[in-house]
């Protein structure tokens, strides 16, 4: 009967607490699978309160379902991935204590193993690549002239 289902404390997946598909089973023969339908703002649907979702008790879980998530909170997962941004002390080429622009710039062309890190190997071929004119094949400083260039250049028409 409608009255039976209704009274019982159900949850999303059918009966409070179930997680096994056989005992789901037994909860959806003893209580029916009608559970709470909520809308997308946390209430429930004022024209269709409950569903039968007792078709799903078949379903078998995957494995991101039950995974442990890597983070547990936002604000853990924003200190990660701000501790991705800082280059490793490894890409420190020039040897100053700070790993600058220019010494990112060619620690990521040796870094062949994608780790952001460079191992001993590595480095040694960087040192190297360096020391046989590795960056006279590049030229800097171009992003410095921004809007307050000395010579600048006008088209006139």
């Amino acid at each position: 009967s409608p009255v039976a289902w209704m009274s019982a404390p159900l949850s999303a997946r059918g009966v409070a607490g179930e997680r096994r598909s056989a005992k789901a089973a037994e909860g959806v023969e003893k209580y029916g699978g009608h559970v709470p339908h909520y809308r997308i703002a946390g209430e429930q649907h004022y024209r269709v309160p409950f569903k039968d979702k007792s078709h799903l008790v078949d379903v078998r879980p995957h494995d991101e379902w039950t995974r442990v998530p890597a983070h547990r909170t936002r604000t853990e997962l924003q200190a990660a991935r701000r501790a991705e941004k800082i280059p490793h002390a490894s890409y420190d080429i020039d040897g100053d204590g700070a790993v600058g622009p220019t010494d990112y710039f060619v620690a990521k062309h040796f870094c062949k193993d994608k780790d952001h890190r460079l191992n001993t190997g590595e480095r040694e071929r960087c040192v190297d690549a360096l020391q046989n004119g590795f960056l006279d094949r590049f030229s800097f400083g171009y992003d410095q002239a921004g809007p307050q260039r000395q010579n600048v250049v006008k088209q006139i028409r």
